[in-house]
């Protein structure tokens, strides 16, 4: 090739390498362009063609094409880091979506974990059964128990019910005291005698019983262990004697029927003058509860569970019914779930022990906050619910609200075919009937809200002292 035809080809490459000219742009994968003519290091190609002496002429520009390399190579960085970043939240979700596919829900994966446990695969009484859906296991109680018409008879369930917590061995705890089988000497160690005579002295129609645990045991092992048996396994594998105490007040009064009330309470009037013993011809009431709190404030979790709740140290209802079975459903399947997720600890503000992470809270788990969540749960179960409010002409105490303050319906539960809410239960200026439940405004509170002056005074049934034993570790 001739030295001319040599400089007219390098003119060519020197003309086609610079920068002004544009390059074809070509897209990768991940539909950005990359102008490959920037990052293209045309040393080599120069050293190939000239040889040493046109080397000579690169400093000049070199430094620019160093100049040019560290900018592209910044923009390249940030495009590999943004498409690391992408990827990297796709391949997630797509671990996740594959996950789901194999296992429905979380559900499915505890039922997995459950079934293959020796529990119950020893257990044909089992099958079917799914402690982490506390539907199941409402069905599988109210088919085990079923709501009788003489269930809902009031002679049915005359029975005043207390229990006595630190009496004798309890299933699956180790608090222990030696059991005493004679019924005098049972009673006779046991505090606030004045508080439970109240019982019996307003009402000699009634059977009046104190459980002790030893006997809540053996009646649990009787009704659950041929029946239901995950309802007999949560009450051993609750760690705390609270749990067991509100779980067996529950089911005592699911078997029995009749008013539970804890043995610091005062009876106030006699149960057959309270509202629905007052005009059966209106309503045939099957669970009666209170309100115990109606906080109308943004910061209403500082004080209670929930924005309204209502009272579990002492209410009332028939024997089997179905709301009971419910409520002891929703405490089979937190029990299960905090095995499963090792948070098999309770806890409270007031037992700082346990921490907030690694537990329940007591309150959720059988207090008041399940009790009121079962409560509208089981409204929104009613084919046709029907709402009867009885005002009286004064109420102390009554709520009036300008304006409702808490937590929007579907934030407090995200199912928005429930047609009631906990809004259903505030500012009651009188009792509440809800088909066959009976909700009474701070009518267990007295006299701590009720004066006997005001015409709502007979509504004040009963004084709790409010002890607060079990806000000690035990």
């Amino acid at each position: 090739m001739s030295s001319s035809s040599s400089s007219i080809e390098l003119n060519k490459i020197i003309h086609n390498s610079s920068p002004s000219n544009k390059s074809p742009k070509r897209a990768n994968d991940t539909g950005f362009e990359y102008d490959f003519s920037q990052t293209y290091d045309s040393k080599y190609d120069y050293s190939r063609i000239m040889g040493d002496q046109q080397i000579q002429q690169q400093p000049y520009q070199r430094k620019n094409s160093n100049s040019g390399n560290t900018k592209e190579s910044r923009i390249k960085l940030l495009i590999s880091l943004a498409i690391g970043i992408v990827c990297g939240y796709f391949l997630f979700h797509l671990e996740l979506n594959i996950r789901l596919h194999n296992v429905k829900n979380a559900t499915d994966l505890y039922i997995k974990d459950y079934q293959s446990s020796d529990f119950y695969t020893r257990n044909p009484l089992l099958e079917g059964s799914n402690p982490f859906d506390h539907m199941v296991t409402y069905k599988r109680l109210i088919e085990a128990f079923p709501y009788r018409e003489e269930d809902a008879k009031s002679a049915n369930n005359k029975n005043i019910i207390q229990m006595w917590l630190k009496e004798d061995e309890i299933i699956g705890s180790k608090h222990k005291v030696d059991y005493m089988t004679n019924e005098e000497n049972k009673l006779k160690d046991i505090p606030y005698e004045e508080h439970r005579n109240t019982w019996t002295e307003k009402n000699p129609d009634y059977n009046y019983k104190l459980y002790t645990f030893k006997e809540i045991n053996d009646i649990f092992k009787e009704a659950f262990e041929n029946t239901v048996p995950e309802v007999l396994e949560t009450y051993k594998l609750l760690p705390h004697i609270i749990l067991k105490s509100d779980l067996g007040r529950y089911f005592l009064l699911y078997l029995f029927g009749g008013v539970y009330a804890d043995i610091d309470t005062l009876c106030q009037n006699p149960i057959d003058t309270w509202y629905d013993n007052v005009d059966t011809s209106k309503f045939d009431i099957g669970v009666t509860v209170s309100i115990e709190d109606d906080i109308n404030r943004d910061d209403w979790m500082n004080s209670m569970p929930r924005r309204v709740e209502l009272l579990q140290w002492a209410f009332k209802g028939n024997k089997r019914h179905h709301y009971w079975a419910l409520l002891i459903s929703k405490i089979v399947e937190t029990t299960y779930r905090a095995k499963y997720e090792g948070k098999l600890a309770p806890w409270s503000s007031y037992q700082g022990s346990v921490d907030k992470c690694a537990g329940v809270n007591i309150l959720d788990w059988t207090g008041p906050g399940v009790f009121t969540d079962a409560f509208v749960e089981y409204v929104n179960l009613i084919d046709g619910i029907e709402i009867t409010d009885i005002e009286f002409e004064k109420s102390y105490g009554m709520k009036i609200f300008d304006e409702v303050r808490g937590p929007d319906t579907e934030v407090a539960k995200p199912d928005s075919a429930w047609v009631y809410t906990w809004k259903g239960l505030i500012a009651l200026k009188g009792p509440r009937v809800i088909n066959d439940l009976l909700v009474l405004p701070y009518a267990f509170e007295a006299p701590k809200t009720c004066d006997p002056v005001e015409d709502i005074g007979h509504l004040c049934y009963i004084h709790h002292s409010y002890s607060g034993a079990w806000k000690k570790d035990n």
